[in-house]
């Protein structure tokens, strides 16, 4: 059974509200002074956004709703060692401030894989931008279908109906206001997942008893035990192999992330840039370490009768809706800030993909295959329509998603290796001065490859049963009427520590813990392409400018670098 439907009359005020605001704010910038009739203005702001609500934009578009909501269970079953996530997303963010923006933003491209043509060749940079195309889209409709299930299960909404509001409600806001109009629907967006996740904080803290309540019933069943240096690779989780899947992870969706790049482009000095990327930083940390926190919570508040297993929820992912829906009759709108905040993050990361992909597919694909001259004005019909296309192939995907057939893994899959590849063929540019094409072909064919066939082996050893995983302790001997519950159901799991366990017949290399799946994509890329590229020959007239300032010949004063407006 899933969780009751609490929602009034306020809730469903503040649901609209924010969607409301958010498309208000894209209508108010594409009508103000006809603004996106620039193409500059469209992809870049005019170059001009302000600070503030840029970086509450980077926090809100790189976090997704799967991710509020998955950080929050992680904790509750497994503990706050997830934090370790986190720390390794900030060094992302560290080798985004000293390796990736100073390269980037000088040259400041329309299209983020301009880069790979002028670094290697134009195939290279065809496919960098297509595999990124199509992870993008995957990851958007996996995104939106998420929120749209999680929204549906509360209030009494047709689920196709909300998917093809919300699709279009972010596409008309996005289509109109062009950058500046998304990062504004992001900051109310923002502003609206803080005030949730905050509110639903001090309500849980306030049942409980106290922080000091919190703290011993989570230190009692293990949920505080942050540390776990266990150097073995096949242990579910361990601080260090989730800091290397942060780390990677960041490097994803931040140093390689054309979206947050075209930000830091639309800023008019360098000094300032890295004001954001810093600011971003602290913001993003914040908003993980309060998803852990109401893990924390929710474990405190039903550590002695875990809903799933008393039966009360069928699905995991439904504890948090669950919790908030249930500490919701306390605050009148509580549940409407929640579920807002849960829409807000998924049309936060739809827009910035439309915005971002629109340039380009449009550099990268239409400019150089058209068969017609490209004007301001068609250029500009050019990137609107390609708005459009991408909110109706979005829309289509939720209707064909299925995910009973295993399509969440199968997106989960392509937008790992996908991503992996990306990083690589970026970051091999960037770091090895004597990189060639062939070896940046091989190792991005090879480190995929071990990816897959890891990632596969893995998956098919858990769905079959041979590899088991065990949460921390779960208990329902303080749930009302348990006396059906066999005893030996009533408390189970490990109090101090996770447990997985493998069949005898499963391959050493399918029992790595998937966290690691991504790191060794990239490592094997680095180490094969390297490898080739040192049996070959290179291009001995290296472009400094392509290269991070730490190995250039002659180095830059990054802080003088001031924008100029290149004509497209």
């Amino acid at each position: 059974m899933g969780p009751m439907n609490q929602m009034t009359w306020i809730d469903y005020t503040i649901m609209i509200s924010m969607l409301m605001l958010s498309s208000g704010f894209g209508f108010y910038h594409g009508i103000k002074k006809n603004r996106t009739s620039s193409i500059e203005e469209y992809l870049f702001a005019g170059r001009n956004l302000p600070l503030i609500p840029l970086i509450m934009s980077n926090m809100a578009s790189s976090v997704s709703s799967i991710a509020i909501v998955a950080v929050s269970t992680e904790t509750y079953y497994y503990g706050g060692q997830i934090i370790f996530f986190s720390i390794g997303q900030l060094f992302g963010f560290v080798c985004f401030y000293f390796f990736y923006v100073p390269v980037f933003y000088e040259l400041k491209y329309t299209s983020y894989f301009e880069y790979l043509e002028k670094r290697f060749n134009r195939a290279i940079r065809l496919l960098g931008s297509g595999v990124f195309i199509i992870c993008q889209i995957i990851l958007s409709v996996t995104i939106m279908y998420s929120s749209c299930i999680a929204v549906t299960k509360v209030i009494p909404v047709p689920f196709y109906l909300l998917a093809t509001v919300l699709c279009s409600i972010c596409s008309i806001y996005t289509f109109l206001g062009g950058l500046r109009g998304v990062v504004w629907s992001d900051f109310i967006q923002a502003l609206f997942m803080y005030g949730s996740a905050i509110t639903i904080i001090v309500i849980s803290i306030n049942n409980v008893g106290g922080i000091n309540q919190v703290l011993d019933i989570a230190r009692e069943g293990g949920r505080l035990q942050f540390l776990n240096f266990d150097p073995h690779p096949f242990s579910r989780h361990s601080s260090w192999t989730l800091w290397l899947a942060g780390l990677c992870l960041s490097l994803q969706i931040i140093c390689t992330n054309p979206g947050i790049i075209q930000r830091c482009l639309a800023i008019s000095t360098y000094k300032k840039v890295k004001i954001v990327v810093i600011s971003s930083a602290v913001a993003h940390f914040a908003l993980f370490a309060t998803c852990v926190l109401i893990g924390l919570l929710i474990y405190t508040n039903y550590y002695n009768c875990d809903p799933v297993t008393s039966k009360e929820l069928t699905d995991a992912d439904q504890l948090v809706t669950h919790h908030v829906l249930k500490i919701g009759s306390q605050m009148p709108g509580l549940s409407g800030i929640f579920l807002a905040g849960i829409l807000s993050a998924s049309l936060s990361s739809l827009s910035t993909t439309m915005n971002s992909l629109s340039g380009i597919i449009f550099e990268d694909f239409i400019k150089t295959f058209a068969p017609f001259t490209l004007n301001n004005a068609r250029t500009n019909l050019c990137l609107k329509s390609i708005v459009v296309l991408l909110g109706l192939i979005v829309n289509a995907g939720i209707f064909a998603m299925n995910p009973s057939g295993g399509l969440f893994q199968t997106a989960a899959t392509l937008t790992s290796i996908g991503g992996g590849l990306i990083i690589f063929i970026i970051s091999f540019g960037l770091f090895v001065r004597n990189a060639n094409i062939k070896g940046v072909i091989v190792g991005a064919l090879v480190g995929s490859s071990v990816t897959l066939c890891i990632l596969i082996g893995n998956v098919w050893s858990v769905a079959a049963g041979k590899i088991k995983y065990t949460p921390k302790i779960v208990s329902i001997e303080g749930c009302v009427n348990n006396i059906s519950h066999p005893f030996e159901n009533l408390t189970q799991g490990f109090p101090h520590h996770t447990s997985v366990t493998f069949d005898e017949d499963v391959p050493y290399l399918f029992r790595i813990s998937f966290s690691l799946f991504a790191p060794i994509g990239v490592v094997v890329s680095f180490i094969v392409g390297y490898l080739i590229t040192i049996c070959t020959k290179h291009n001995k007239n290296i472009d400094e400018n392509l290269l991070i300032p730490q190995i250039r010949k002659k180095m830059h004063d990054y802080d003088a670098v001031t924008c100029k407006v290149n004509d497209i």
